[in-house]
């Protein structure tokens, strides 16, 4: 039984002999003050962070709907059902390839990409401390 990310605390027994559900937390962009966006255009945008490795794996690309069904994300033996669709290249289950990322982020420069896995690599712990079972839509502290 090999762990499938010891260093990060919060799932570190977790292994790829094990199955679970993680759920996922959609933050508004402008609660993200290192995202870097104007306020007005930041309300209009939500990041999906991932409740196992806790880095932003999408954005809302088909608005509400995704808010609504993107809840939560499987995990079994290792295999990840959001693997192809993740744009946390650090992730170890993480298996998108760039151009799969470019399209989805609508990017088209080698820059972009980068500026996105620095972006995506970054850990939002703290988005589940108070209940780390618990999904759903997070609103920037007024």
């Amino acid at each position: 039984m090999k762990t499938i990310e010891p260093s990060h605390r919060c799932h570190a027994t977790f292994s790829d002999k094990t199955t679970q559900d993680f759920p996922m937390r959609w933050i508004r962009a402008d609660s993200l003050s290192a995202a870097g966006l104007y306020r007005r255009s930041a309300k209009k945008v939500w990041f999906g962070v991932c409740g196992f490795t806790h880095h932003i794996v999408r954005t809302d690309e088909n608005g509400a709907l995704d808010l609504m069904l993107s809840t939560d994300l499987f995990i079994s033996k290792g295999q990840c059902e959001m693997a192809k669709h993740c744009i946390a290249q650090a992730c170890p289950l993480n298996r998108t390839p760039d151009s799969k990322v470019k399209k989805m982020m609508h990017i088209r420069t080698r820059d972009g990409i980068e500026a996105v896995k620095t972006f995506a690599q970054r850990r939002y712990c703290e988005v589940f401390k108070k209940h780390h079972r618990d999904g759903g839509m997070m609103l920037p502290k007024s």
